[in-house]
């Protein structure tokens, strides 16, 4: 495949140059620039074929890695297995090796009392012997008396001889125990060899066990800036619904006393009209002043009758406001508390699940980025060169243009504030100007109509309803 390639690259070569020729032959070195281009295709093939065998050497030494990293973590299983087996098997022979050291020190302190007191009773037995020879030649005693000679010399042969016995037993005695104290040397070193070994392992296992806390550590903090985050979201929406719970009521309430207001307003606007129709006549028809002065009698009279009204109303409110103050403080509470600890098992549950899955996913993750970067090493041409840095600005033009864009900026803002400032003032004033010429005029009574703002596209209390269902999900 190499070679038709070169042959297909030398024939376009060829009619190519055979296609200049004709125009360029003074200036330019066809053959030249063609020995240069193939040069340059052999160098890149031969580094092609380098990545790939070295892509394929490096899997084959990953392969390799992955299965010795499988038979150390089963040689380390049955090292462990062993050194729990020795553990177990240490303490038994070690008190063995005790008790025998103990017995040998028992007979060895006996062994050397016995042989003091033996060559005590010897030497005493012959300066008896001395001392009874130089009485009798000092007496001169014939036949009568009898000397009965005792053969020490006999009877220490014979306790030598059963002491001789006695040291032979002890000394095989010996010898077994030394050889088993031998025995238990090696193979106690060979334990403690072992043991080292645990212990650089330990050691290793610490250390990653350290690594492993303080990942733990950073992904508690974290856990706990998440919580604190939700719990200030919560608390957030719990008192926006608690304030928009309020501000509905106190509008409701509003609403009414409104209507009862205007409705008293018309009544009170009707009355004043027919007064002032009755009066007119009475002037017209030049009546007597008993008329007017009913009249002025049922003026107080209504006046009298609004105040108390008004003092009723007032008392009804207060009495509202306190029934709407015990119910917060006593129901709503017992229940938000109880949805707050439900919420917190269910985030518990939620957050111990994400730790797992973020592990198992990091861990793949890494795995799959280290292969990936190796293929693409493998795969990746060498890199062209960097393009020239654009011209700099100039600074005068610069900062003409910043200058510009925050007067714009600043302009559009001022703009916005006074275009929602107008808007809200010619609502209120809407409002105000309907109410007031629904009451002159003595027209039906309807709600005051306010134009909702162009982003609130929504239809009626849906965001509210959306934010109750996130709250009953979440408790």
């Amino acid at each position: 495949m190499a070679s038709t390639t070169s042959t297909m690259h030398g024939r376009d070569v060829v009619t190519m140059v055979q296609t200049h020729v004709d125009d360029d032959n003074d200036n330019i070195d066809w053959c030249g620039l063609y020995k240069d281009t193939q040069a340059k295709y052999l160098t890149l093939k031969g580094l092609s074929a380098k990545v790939a065998d070295t892509y394929e050497d490096v899997f084959v030494k990953y392969r390799a890695c992955q299965e010795d990293r499988g038979k150390l973590i089963r040689a380390k299983t049955s090292l462990e297995d062993k050194f729990e087996d020795l553990t177990k098997l240490l303490e038994p022979v070690w008190k063995e090796y005790q008790f025998l050291k103990a017995k040998y020190q028992i007979e060895s302190d006996c062994r050397q009392e016995a042989e003091k007191y033996a060559s005590k009773v010897t030497k005493e037995n012959k300066e008896l012997r001395r001392k009874s020879q130089d009485l009798l030649s000092k007496l001169d005693l014939n036949a009568d008396l009898r000397v009965f000679e005792i053969d020490i010399e006999k009877e220490d042969g014979g306790q030598q001889n059963e002491e001789s016995e006695e040291r032979i037993h002890y000394q095989n005695q010996l010898e077994d125990l030394q050889n088993k104290v031998a025995e238990m040397k090696l193979k106690n070193a060979e334990l403690q060899e072992e043991q080292n070994n645990r212990e650089e392992e330990n050691r290793e296992t610490k250390e990653r066990l350290v690594t492993v806390e303080k990942d733990n550590k950073e992904m508690k903090e974290a856990l706990k800036q998440y919580r604190e985050t939700l719990e200030e979201f919560r608390r957030v929406y719990e008192s926006s619904y608690e304030e928009y719970e309020d501000i509905r009521k106190k509008y409701n309430e509003e609403r009414q006393c409104r209507n009862e207001a205007e409705q008293y307003a018309k009544k009170l606007h009707h009355e004043t009209e027919v007064i002032k129709r009755q009066s007119r006549i009475l002037l017209c028809q030049d009546f007597g002043d008993e008329r007017l002065q009913k009249a002025l009698d049922d003026i107080e009279l209504l006046n009298r009758e609004l105040l108390e009204l008004k003092d009723e109303t007032e008392k009804e409110v207060t009495s509202l406001k306190a029934e709407i103050e015990l119910y917060k403080s006593s129901e709503g509470n017992i229940k938000i508390i109880k949805k707050n600890k439900e919420l917190e098992e269910q985030n518990n549950s939620l957050e111990n699940n994400l730790v797992q899955q973020r592990e198992q996913y990091e861990s793949l993750s890494k795995k799959y980025s280290d292969l990936e970067k190796i293929y693409e090493d493998s795969k990746r041409p060498p890199p062209p060169p960097p393009p020239p840095p654009p011209p700099p600005l100039p600074p005068q033009n610069s900062k003409g243009f910043l200058a510009r864009w925050k007067k714009k900026k600043a302009r559009v803002s001022k703009t916005e504030e006074e275009n929602t400032t107008t808007v809200k003032e010619d609502l209120h004033k809407k409002a105000l100007e309907e109410m007031m010429s629904r009451i002159r005029d003595g027209r039906g009574l309807t709600g005051a109509k306010m134009r909702r703002p162009s982003c609130q596209d929504k239809p009626k209390d849906e965001a509210i309803d959306e934010l109750k269902n996130l709250m009953v999900q979440t408790h």
